[in-house]
């Protein structure tokens, strides 16, 4: 049986336990938004809560696992070198290179935000609308655009640093 399919190396554990700190407090944050609020799809002007959730399931959960996929797969290769009395950057910088691709989910969740943001009027009733304004003192819709180029340049990062290890 090959060892590499079935366990996996350190950096591949660190990105793991990372990946899941990440994607879970990026979920506490969803609610608010009502990211996977089926019931709302029953409500007068439900429709527009299909819109949402279609968005969710691409960008919070199929791009989350395919990303998380990827980056496994690129760790797969890279692995801790063990260099006795004395401290390894290489293993600092691999560290590093497994680390910040777990922030990926943020990055996720900023532009799927943008995205809800920009079509509010597609993605949201007037009610909806109400009480994401009075939740964030008038201000839910404004940086919409920084949410999209931030989510963006968060995944592109994450993406990049562990290509540079393969």
């Amino acid at each position: 049986m090959n060892d590499s399919l079935t366990s996996l190396n350190i950096l591949q554990n660190v990105f793991c336990i990372f990946y899941a700190i990440a994607w879970g407090t990026a979920s506490n944050a969803q609610p608010r938004w009502g990211a996977f609020e089926y019931a709302a799809i029953f409500e007068p002007k439900g429709r527009k809560a299909i819109l949402r959730i279609v968005l969710s399931w691409i960008f919070l959960n199929f791009f989350a696992v395919c990303f998380f996929v990827w980056v496994l797969y690129l760790l797969n290769g890279a692995h801790w070198r063990i260099e006795l009395g004395s401290l390894s950057t290489s293993n600092f910088w691999r560290t590093v290179a497994a680390i910040v691709p777990a922030l990926a989910p943020f990055g996720l969740y900023k532009l799927w935000m943008g995205l809800v943001q920009v079509g509010n009027k597609f993605c949201f009733t007037d009610r909806e609308v109400k009480r994401l304004q009075e939740h964030h003192k008038k201000r839910a819709f404004e940086g919409a655009i920084a949410n999209i180029v931030a989510g963006l340049a968060l995944i592109i990062l994450a993406g990049a640093i562990p290509m540079s290890l393969s």
